[in-house]
């Protein structure tokens, strides 16, 4: 079963049964995934970029001026991610969650409704793994504002007497930007993003994990009839029929009867 609407979330058994039970997802702060760049690699290859375009252009003092606007903004944000795939079969994530992962499939358009609730507010993104693709994007940014922006008198550092509408909408769109692109080692996870900034620490949670408290944000994304979820997959496993029927008595439980639960198709032996 292939369907190029659906994008799949792979987890463990706490995390299926929980989203199931309860409908919701939780946002991780981006500083706590995986990947140990991951919220510093868009960061670092902006700023590396700015800097070249810098030296290509020195009469661009506004460059200055840009980098201090956007460095304020990412201090004042913080990113929480709900991570998803393109592809509903992917052996890297099934050994990342060893003999007991699942793979479920949402219906990426009701999520993206969902995400323009002024309350969830999350925005999605294909993950872009070509880092000429990322230098190109952020060229065009600098260059619309090029002209536009106050310049400093030698020697001064920028303030806040410094910021230009112009600036400000460049620097949200280098943060925009900053989250979508990921090392070009994890392009097999063909990733999407479900990304929400956050400003307010009231409503940030703490789970345990690896990593110690880990902070989180649940969104309700519906349940029963109301559910997106449309496929689940279940990972290789040594009792997959067992582990299939399961997870068919979880969704029917819940009024997801309609789901019906598969086994992977990938021979993987533990």
């Amino acid at each position: 079963m292939t369907d190029g609407s659906l994008i799949y979330h792979y987890t463990g058994l706490k995390g299926l049964m929980g989203i199931v039970e309860t409908g919701a997802l939780w946002a991780t702060d981006i500083r706590y995934l995986n990947d140990t760049t991951e919220s510093t690699y868009g960061r670092d290859r902006i700023g590396e970029h700015m800097a070249s375009y810098l030296k290509e252009t020195p009469e661009s003092p506004f460059v200055l001026n840009l980098h201090w606007i956007w460095a304020r903004l990412e201090w004042t944000l913080r990113g929480f991610v709900v991570c998803f795939s393109a592809g509903e079969e992917r052996l890297s994530q099934w050994r990342g969650y060893g003999r007991l992962g699942y793979a479920i499939g949402f219906d990426r358009d009701r999520l993206e409704t969902i995400g323009l609730d002024p309350l969830r507010s999350f925005t999605f993104m294909d993950l872009d793994y070509d880092d000429d693709s990322l230098k190109s994007e952020v060229y065009s940014v600098l260059d619309q504002v090029r002209d536009v922006s106050v310049l400093l008198p030698s020697g001064r550092e920028p303030d806040q007497t410094h910021v230009t509408p112009q600036l400000s909408l460049a620097a949200s769109e280098l943060m925009q930007k900053m989250p979508r692109f990921k090392h070009h080692a994890f392009h097999e996870e063909r990733e999407v993003r479900a990304l929400h900034w956050q400003v307010n620490t009231d409503q940030i949670e703490l789970r345990a994990s690896d990593m110690g408290p880990t902070p989180y944000i649940s969104f309700v994304v519906g349940s029963d009839d109301q559910s997106p979820i449309r496929d689940v997959i279940v990972g290789p496993t040594l009792h997959p029929d067992e582990a299939r029927d399961g997870v068919d008595d979880l969704l029917a439980r819940h009024k997801l009867s309609h789901v019906k639960a598969r086994s992977s198709e990938i021979p993987l032996r533990w």
